[in-house]
Formats: structure tokens, C-alpha cells, sequence
């Protein structure tokens, strides 16, 4: 009960040691499912992939053009990390239960330039192309044993809702790269921050098992869905339960006690076994409000380490 995770990005630069670091500090806060560290940018770790192999997409500088139909690229380099991540795990904790995350369709296709004033989001057939191409990455990525939950990042929900994306697609953007996980095995679920009490119902629709959002950092979330909601559906709430935006311009740690009220209130609006912890959001923000990445490290640690502590406490107490 109370199982916890994180979102996967950190707040180190790209190295072969920070990556192995950030590893090893979610197993050393006890987070239940270790996210595969992203310690680049989440878009372009994958359309990287996509240019590489001559998939679609060129990147020039930061920016991803399109320049042809999009196919399914083989994440060579995702996949090295993720048996890198295994190879690490099975040495420190003997049985592996990873969780990997896929920068969904949307949010690629968002940032995916057609124009100098256009995105691929603007375009249909572009959208059901990246679709069909972050499914077969997710395929890959979830065909290890090892690997134990597969989620969609899918931040740009709301703006491809705002752009006219229609809802069946938006269900389908999410629901067909999971399907494929599920059907290995894979506990699946998405995560959408920001304001997302428009939304639930096309949450709730899609083929994720846990429904994953800033809620600590934005409480008026917790009005998107009901208990009822959450049972009728079969779903589980991914309770953001440490705030990892700044706040007033800082970034504060909460005490333990904080997050156990916090993660209490929900269980009794929601139920304890309706929740599957995580932070609000990615750590890598913390790097621009700290002097040096070192820091803004240690503070994801503090994060993480609280809200296992505070996982713990409240099983000690309502089981």
C-alpha cells in the first residue's frame, strides 16, 4: 500500500555518474518503483532518437523540424540506459522494479516544428503518425521483465485540447502507447501537470491505471475527481505529495509531518489503496533555483526521502 516513484527528471547535467547518482538516490530513499533518470530535456531525449535515425525529424540546435512521415525510430540510446539501470539495480537490490516514461505524442508533436509558425500539433494525420511511433517505443522500453510500470508524459494535454485536438484522439494519444505495456504486464499510467480539473473526464477514459498530478503545489486539483470517479474507472491516484515548484521564488522542503497530513487527507477523500505517491512534478526546475546542480540534487533527495518517510508512517498508522 502507498507504493511511491518519481517522475524520472533530475537536476544533473547529462553524464554517465550522474546518471548511475541519480539512480542510486531514489533507491537510497526507498522510493518503491526507481524512475529511469531523464537527465535531459524529456522532448529531446526522444526526438534525438526520432533525427538520428532518420525518422521524421531533423533537430537543428534545440529545435525538432519535421521533414517527412513519422516512424517509429529504435531509442538505442534509452534502451542502453535502461539495461545500464537494470545491470545497476540488480547489484544494489537484488530483484529490479523499474519505471520507465515516454514523452507522449502530443507533447513531441507540440514542440515539433512544420513551420516557422506552425507544430505538428496542428495537424491530424501528424499526430496519429506520432502516436503510432511513441507506441512502438514504448514497446521497447517495456520489454523487459524488470521494468514494472510504464507511464506518458503528457504535459501538453490542455494546449492540444486549446489547439482543437478532438477528444477521441486526445484518449487515443494516451491510451494506445499504454495499451501495448499493459498487455506486457505493466502497471501503466499517465502524468499531466499543471490545472487539470477540466480534464478528468478524458483521464478517466484513457487506458491508464494511475492518473498522476501536481497537487501539493495545486490542491484545487484534488476537486478533478471523486472517489466514485476514481472506483467506477478503476483507477488510481498518483498523488503528487511534495511540491517541486518554486514557491514565492523558493524551493522549500516540507517536513514529514506536512506530507503524512497531506497524504492522510487524501486517503480519506480517496481511499489508501486508491494511492500510488510521487512528487508534484520533475525535479530538473531545481536546477535554476539553486547555485549549482549539487545542491539542487540533494534537495530532490530531501524530497524524495520525506515523502518515503511519510509513505511509511502513514502505513504504520492505518494498517
Amino acid at each position: 500500500m502507498l507504493p511511491t516513484t518519481t517522475i524520472g527528471s533530475f537536476p544533473l547535467s547529462p553524464t554517465a555518474e550522474n546518471f548511475r547518482r541519480a539512480l542510486l538516490d531514489q533507491v537510497m530513499c526507498n522510493i518503491t518503483f526507481p524512475a529511469l533518470p531523464q537527465l535531459k530535456d524529456f522532448c529531446m531525449l526522444f526526438l534525438e532518437e526520432f533525427s538520428r535515425n532518420k525518422c521524421g525529424i531533423e533537430v537543428v540546435g534545440d529545435t525538432a523540424w519535421l521533414v517527412s512521415s513519422i516512424k517509429t525510430p529504435r531509442v538505442s540510446g534509452v534502451v542502453h540506459q535502461l539495461h545500464e539501470a537494470i545491470e545497476v539495480l540488480k547489484k544494489v537490490r537484488g530483484e529490479v522494479s523499474l519505471k520507465v516514461q515516454v514523452t507522449g505524442p502530443l507533447t513531441l508533436a507540440s514542440v515539433t516544428k512544420v513551420t516557422d509558425k506552425m507544430v505538428a500539433l496542428s495537424y491530424e494525420s501528424v499526430v496519429e503518425e506520432f502516436i503510432d511511433a511513441v507506441t512502438g517505443i514504448v514497446d521497447q522500453l517495456s520489454e523487459p521483465r524488470e521494468v514494472k510500470v510504464v507511464f506518458i508524459d503528457e504535459p501538453s494535454l490542455p494546449y492540444a485540447s486549446f489547439m482543437g485536438v478532438e477528444e477521441d484522439l486526445l484518449i487515443k494519444a494516451i491510451s494506445k502507447p499504454l495499451s501495448k505495456a499493459a498487455a506486457k504486464g505493466k502497471l501503466v499510467g499517465v502524468h499531466v501537470c499543471g490545472d487539470i480539473r477540466g480534464f478528468a473526464s478524458i483521464l478517466l477514459q484513457t487506458s491508464a491505471k494511475i492518473l498522476h498530478h501536481e497537487f501539493k503545489g495545486f490542491p484545487r486539483n484534488l476537486a478533478a475527481y471523486s472517489r466514485r470517479d476514481l472506483e467506477s474507472y478503476d483507477k488510481l491516484l498518483g498523488l503528487g505529495c511534495v511540491q517541486t515548484v518554486p514557491k514565492n521564488g523558493d524551493i522549500e522542503v516540507e517536513s514529514v509531518d506536512e506530507v503524512v497530513g497531506f497524504i492522510k487527507h487524501a486517503g480519506e477523500v480517496f481511499g489508501f489503496e486508491r494511492l500510488f505517491l510521487a512528487p508534484d512534478c520533475g525535479f530538473k526546475g531545481f536546477r535554476q533555483a539553486f547555485g549549482s546542480e549539487d545542491e539542487a540534487q540533494r534537495t530532490a533527495v530531501l524530497k524524495m526521502r520525506l515523502m518515503s518517510e511519510a509513505a511509511e508512517l502513514v502505513r504504520t498508522t492505518i494498517l
